[in-house]
């Protein structure tokens, strides 16, 4: 009777675990690809980078699989956040296609935005064979850094 009763406590002990386990699960899940997005965000706001108090006028749209941020920021403090990225010089002129963040509607590529020409700062870019990678800009002219990183 007794080992009976321990099994009957063993699987209920068991069934509940699972559940607490898939209920996690879920909740993690949903909290991972839920769209989150603002126009004038803090540097707190944007998980996804280690932003210091330095950055301003930020946007951001994070989604799970896409991950895009443009803000203000000195050069020195862009590099700190960027420190174990190797950089190239941008020495021709280089499109880049700013986002419109705010409106978890309007995915942020697909925003009529005007493209911006750097022609002095940084470069990072990598590519992965399943198409995601990272795309690091930073413009000088404007002390403005466009981040943009896909897991596709």
């Amino acid at each position: 009777m007794k080992a009976k009763r321990k099994v009957h406590i063993m699987v209920v002990v068991a069934l509940i675990c699972l559940t607490a386990l898939a209920a996690l699960t879920i909740y993690a899940c949903r909290e991972t690809y839920t769209i989150k997005t603002a126009a004038d965000a803090t540097a707190g706001d944007v998980t996804f980078l280690k932003l210091p108090t330095s950055a301003s006028h930020i946007g951001y749209w994070r989604d799970g699989l896409n991950y895009w941020a443009e803000f203000q920021i000195p050069e020195q403090d862009f590099r700190q956040v960027f420190l174990l990225y190797r950089f190239q010089e941008i020495t021709g002129v280089l499109e880049v296609r700013p986002k419109k963040f705010g409106d978890p509607q309007t995915f942020p590529p697909h925003s009529p935005a005007t493209p911006v020409q750097v022609s002095s700062g940084l470069l990072y870019q990598e590519r992965w064979s399943n198409g995601g990678g990272y795309r690091i800009v930073y413009d000088r002219a404007s002390s403005r850094a466009y981040y943009s990183s896909s897991k596709r």
